[in-house]
């Protein structure tokens, strides 16, 4: 009997091992993904890593509703990194720009977070934080497309599932690759935008 027990409790341990390592084979993979992707569209090397690096902060989000400061702490070391080594190599420097991203994308989430903490949780603010500092190292104004694409797929999903409460870490990662990926266009969009009305 002890044994059958045994053999149970093994079998049953086997199985639930398997969709965490789906998970993070899916993870993984995503994120290899994400960031081959960013740097085939012409995304800066720092600012690709950086974003790639939040996907496992995203796919956390889903399952546990948290950000953890660990995927977004990785995220920001490679960034900050990114920058200094292109300092050293005497590349101009985007740090305006970073500056300027960061405080675009995350102080809308600050104001919501002060405003009802249960509404947006401190987690999406730092994540912001740091998707907004890769996104304006590229151009600032894709901080706005991205906080729009995070808004609009989160509430789509949100209408879909029929559910009141959703994680936005996915929303924003989502939206940060996607404009990331596209800025060629956005930018060129935006440049045609004010030679016509110059």
């Amino acid at each position: 009997m002890a044994d059958s027990a045994s053999l149970t409790t093994a079998r049953s341990g086997s199985i639930a091992a398997r969709p965490a390592n789906t998970m993070t084979i899916a993870v993984t993979v995503s994120t290899i993904g994400a960031l081959a992707g960013l740097l085939a569209c012409g995304a800066p090397p720092a600012s690709s890593a950086a974003i790639a690096l939040t996907v496992p902060a995203a796919a956390i989000d889903v399952r546990q509703r948290r950000i953890p400061n660990a995927a977004v702490s990785a995220s920001a070391v490679v960034l900050i990194a990114g920058g200094v080594t292109g300092l050293l190599l005497g590349n101009s420097t985007h740090a305006p720009g970073t500056v300027a991203g960061a405080a675009t994308m995350c102080a809308p989430l600050l104001l919501i977070h002060l405003w009802s903490p249960t509404a947006m949780g401190f987690g999406d603010v730092k994540l912001a934080l740091v998707l907004g500092a890769a996104l304006g190292a590229v151009a600032v104004p894709l901080t706005l497309v991205a906080l729009a694409l995070a808004a609009g797929g989160t509430c789509l999903v949100g209408i879909v599932r029929r559910s009141r409460t959703m994680p936005f870490g996915p929303g924003l990662v989502g939206g940060a690759i996607l404009a990331a990926a596209s800025h060629p266009l956005w930018i060129e969009s935006v440049s045609a935008a004010v030679s016509g009305s110059a």
